[in-house]
């Protein structure tokens, strides 16, 4: 079977199983109409952006009438097979973490023991050690299911489009400074998590969340979305190697590489389709599809050349051990954090859940706000028009369940702006997502071809989408060009959502208290910033950052 056939196949067998005698076809024609009429209103992101008629678009079936009243599709101005194609875009963008985590984890632990009889193994509490390759085996099992359980309740609770996964750089912070630092083991570090995740489950579930998030100025949550962007397309640039560090900061990458040519050729063909006509109906579709055409034919082209054995080119990734093994793996490290209270005798544990806290709270609401108005669900004002309460608490219990997995904080990804991007509104596209993940250990090897510098591809053209929000920025204001601007230098140079929105918090009340506009409903971002310079002052006197 052609690649072609193989694609297609199984994307018009998604259309026929939400339709009946014939009418998916019905069903796609008013999806590309829709599409047609978005692109002639490029208005990605925007605050006065408004949703399509309910009406527009209005399923055949039954079951497809169901799907649009609970989940709000024809309502937010969308369609079952644009959330199906955003959610198969957001996984294509996150997958990335689950060989990722697991090699952060499981390196960093066993390289703990580098003496004795368990030397080069992962300690999980007592007298119990996992072989390093065992540990990734487990660990790649436990954040398979903790993101795809997790974004399934996003989707079919929270109903946003939003993917959740273990967090990149939380891992990082908790498996660095936690195995080599401290001396904490596996058991113990999970206890961190889990407890941070109850705290986080009983901020969500309360008025608490929602005061903050209100108290947020608008133009901070569009400098929030704006540097997400920024943030997201220069990690792409920077993991893919267009962009590489050096003694004077950031300079060209190496071109000669030729993971990162395919992945500079990705990004300008993406543009160039992305550029196409809308008036031809084809050319329309290919448009609204490129991130996806092009990430699909790169990835066999670097995939091949990873396997023909070209030089800076990753082969496609395998599961060394079978899954019979790996299930077994993954048993070992299930309940090991309710083996590791006892790192509560270490007073410095205390300071280390309150900073995870801190971190897990502002980037889930960040990531949270970007997508929200990445999507159009602001209003005027800067309000939020949908509630996301659930989606924080969902959020929160991802944390809760991925800790008894055995692994660390699983937060709302950035990645999920590509769905947005393409079209993604509601939950059907986490719902997919959520799927894909729950499916990748067994479906892993046909995705192999994914795990190298594709997914930077779409990271780079969502920034460039989220580039847009700033038009709704109060340009003639100074107090939101200054906040703003922090919000999103900082977001890029520290490579942290939540840094970026301390220092948007604590530049908005220097501002306001200079320009003589202070009033009472800034008390809650000043008490924030106060909370964010208490962090701050915390991590320098202990370290631990």
């Amino acid at each position: 079977m052609s690649l072609f056939e193989n694609v297609y196949g199984k994307y018009w067998f998604f259309l026929f199983a939400f339709s009946r005698r014939g009418n998916y076809l019905l069903q796609f024609q008013g999806g590309l109409k829709q599409m047609e009429e978005a692109e002639k209103n490029p208005s990605f992101g925007s605050a006065d952006q408004q949703p399509a008629p309910q009406g527009e678009w209005s399923p055949k079936t039954k079951f497809g009438a169901f799907i649009d009243r609970y989940f709000h599709i024809g309502e937010r101005g969308s369609s079952i097979v644009r959330e199906l194609v955003g959610g198969l875009i957001t996984f294509l963008a996150m997958f990335y973490i689950l060989n990722v985590n697991s090699g952060i984890l499981s390196n960093w632990f066993s390289g703990f023991i580098s003496e004795g009889a368990h030397a080069g193994e992962v300690w999980v509490y007592g007298d119990v050690y996992l072989p390093a390759a065992s540990a990734y085996a487990g660990i790649f099992i436990a954040t398979a299911l903790s993101a795809g359980i997790t974004t399934i309740a996003m989707g079919l609770i929270g109903k946003l489009p939003v993917g959740l996964a273990s967090g990149m750089g939380i891992n990082s912070m908790i498996a660095g400074y936690l195995a080599s630092s401290m001396g904490f083991n596996y058991a113990q570090m999970m206890c961190l998590v889990f407890i941070d995740g109850i705290l986080f489950l009983i901020i969500s579930v309360t008025p608490l969340r929602s005061m903050i998030v209100r108290a947020i100025p608008k133009n901070i949550k569009i400098a929030i979305s704006a540097g997400i962007g920024f943030f997201i397309a220069y990690l792409g640039m920077k993991t893919s190697g267009i962009l590489s560090v050096s003694e004077n900061g950031l300079a060209m990458g190496d071109f000669s590489n030729a993971s990162t040519l395919v992945t500079l050729i990705g990004v300008i063909l993406v543009l160039a389709l992305s550029a196409l006509p809308k008036q031809n109906k084809v050319c329309a579709w290919i448009s609204r599809f490129s991130v996806i055409i092009v990430m699909v034919l790169l990835g066999i082209v670097e995939a091949s050349l990873g396997e023909a054995g070209v030089e800076g080119v990753k082969a496609v990734f395998k599961l060394e051990s079978n899954i019979q093994q790996n299930w077994s793996n993954f048993g070992t490290l299930v309940g090991a954090c309710f083996h590791g209270f006892d790192i509560f005798t270490n007073p410095q544990a205390y300071a280390l859940v309150f900073t995870l806290l801190f971190i897990d709270f502002f980037d889930t609401t960040g990531t949270l706000v970007g997508v929200e108005v990445g999507a159009g669900m602001v209003d005027k004002e800067g309000n939020i028009t949908v509630s996301d309460r659930n989606a924080m608490i969902v959020d929160a219990g991802g944390t809760v369940l991925g800790s008894i997995f055995g692994t660390t904080t699983v937060t709302s990804f950035v990645e999920s702006t590509s769905g947005v991007a393409a079209g993604a509104r509601t939950g059907l596209a986490a719902l997919f997502t959520g799927l894909l993940f729950s499916l990748s250990v067994f479906i892993y090897p046909a995705l192999g071809m994914f795990s190298g510098n594709v997914p930077n591809i779409a990271l780079i053209y969502v920034g460039i989408c989220m580039f847009m929000n700033l038009k709704e920025l109060d340009w003639h204001d100074w107090v939101a060009i200054a906040s703003g601007f922090m919000t999103i230098i900082m977001m890029i140079c520290t490579a942290s959502i939540s840094d970026g929105i301390a220092f948007g918090f604590i530049s908005y009340t220097v501002c306001t208290l200079a320009a003589g506009r202070y009033s009472k409903k800034d008390i809650p971002v000043t008490v924030l910033a106060a909370a964010f310079c208490a962090l701050y002052i915390m991590e320098f006197a202990t370290g631990i950052k």
